[in-house]
């Protein structure tokens, strides 16, 4: 084995009856995204063991003394009692009586958890929402980010690539809702290593775009305009007003909100910049937002290839919003909670004006009219639908975007 100490151990019913489970599917699909988070240090079966012959138990034996905390997936409570299962979360407790074990459970009552169970913070993953929770639980008990908001990105897109490559695909390699895609570039991640920011500062070649080059990465400048006192960014650090930041130009994440056979519809994760709807009135059709979105944003965003990709709307659309009926649809991951319409936002979006809340989350515009002749809806920083006038500049925009699959 590589490795004999964990950060994470994953703990799932691989199969039943000779047949692989759908927690199997999950537990993968969970792997994968850790390590796109940049998490890397995870006990999961297959991979470990691949290479093992025979003796697998004293090497999960190993591990589960060695793990700092494990995370028992299932989609059934019958799953968590079962012979392999039951012996793996029961050991982890017996080796490492002060260790977290992570319930990451769907369709399954509190009451139907063992006992010894029930003292940890359970985790429903049957939302997008979810796996941002699990994130904060690892980023609290491992890494020491108490309060860190949107977890690092540690992720190199080859934006040549076909977009089939760029998704996280189950087992079977079909192509599921609430996966993630990486597709287009913007600002992102405040710089605040100083070894980084003496190096940027010493480039002046800059591109088509206007991004800083530096050693195969791009980064934007900007003197910030915090829209409230005390704001910090996702590290926490303090948000000055009227001061140079250098932001990454990272991937932007997408979720994967619907597909067939030709395309695939996603909905930007984080709220990328503050955007006011309009100068006047209300109303999508002519609003100000509509054109930003489609003409200095899809050209800053997305290079001539992808570009190729879209799939336009209606109206020939290549990048819209949501009408507030969709931030209700369990379709696009939501339910009636309003924690699941929460929406982060980024350092740059901070900078430039965002209104967040107290954990990072800011608001955003949908297509909706208010009954107000010069007000549109949005949805708030705690999930919920409000209505302001069009020319405030605090309120974001969360993008919908259709590309073709190949």
């Amino acid at each position: 084995m590589k490795r004999e100490e964990f950060d994470v151990f994953i703990s799932y019913k691989e199969s039943e009856d000779g047949v692989k489970t759908s927690d199997s599917l999950d537990a993968r699909l969970l792997y994968d995204n850790f390590l796109l988070e940049g998490i890397t240090s995870i006990f999961y079966a297959p991979e470990v063991l691949k290479d093992v012959i025979g003796e697998w138990d004293s090497y999960i034996d190993l591990a589960l003394k060695n793990s700092k905390l494990l995370i028992l997936l299932a989609s059934d409570a019958g799953y968590i009692n079962s012979e392999h299962v039951k012996s793996e979360w029961s050991r982890f407790l017996e080796y490492n009586p002060s260790k977290i074990v992570v319930p990451f459970v769907k369709n399954i009552d509190y009451n139907d958890l063992p006992d010894e169970l029930k003292k940890f913070q359970i985790v429903d993953f049957s939302s997008f929402v979810s796996f941002n929770n699990l994130l904060r639980l690892l980023s609290t008990h491992i890494y020491g980010f108490k309060d860190k908001r949107i977890p690092r990105l540690i992720i190199n897109v080859d934006r040549d690539k076909p977009i089939s490559e760029r998704i996280f695909v189950d087992v079977d390699k079909n192509l599921i809702k609430h996966n993630y895609l990486y597709f287009g570039q913007y600002p992102a991640k405040v710089v605040n290593k100083e070894i980084t920011l003496n190096k940027i500062k010493l480039v002046f070649k800059k591109n088509e775009l206007g991004y800083i080059e530096s050693e195969g990465n791009l980064y934007a400048k900007f003197v910030s305009k915090p829209f409230g006192k005390n704001y910090t960014f996702n590290s926490l650090d303090p948000v000055e007003d009227n001061h140079l930041y250098y932001f990454e130009v990272e991937p932007i994440k997408w979720r994967v909100v619907d597909f067939d056979d030709e395309s695939i519809l996603l909905l930007s994760e984080y709220l990328l910049e503050p955007i006011k709807f309009d100068d006047e009135k209300g109303g999508y059709e002519d609003s100000y937002l509509k054109k930003y979105l489609n003409n200095d944003l899809l050209n800053i965003m997305f290079s001539a290839h992808e570009k190729e990709s879209f799939i336009p709307f209606e109206d020939n659309l290549f990048i819209d919003i949501q009408k507030v009926d969709d931030c209700y649809d369990a379709n696009y991951g939501y339910s009636k909670e309003d924690s699941t319409r929460e929406t982060l936002a980024t350092d740059w979006a901070i900078a430039k004006g965002a209104y967040i809340d107290k954990n990072g989350n800011g608001w955003h515009w949908t297509k909706s009219r208010d009954e107000m002749e010069n007000a549109m809806i949005y949805i708030d920083s705690s999930g919920a639908s409000d209505h302001d006038i069009v020319n405030i500049i605090k309120c974001c925009a969360r993008l919908l975007i259709k590309i073709k699959l190949s």
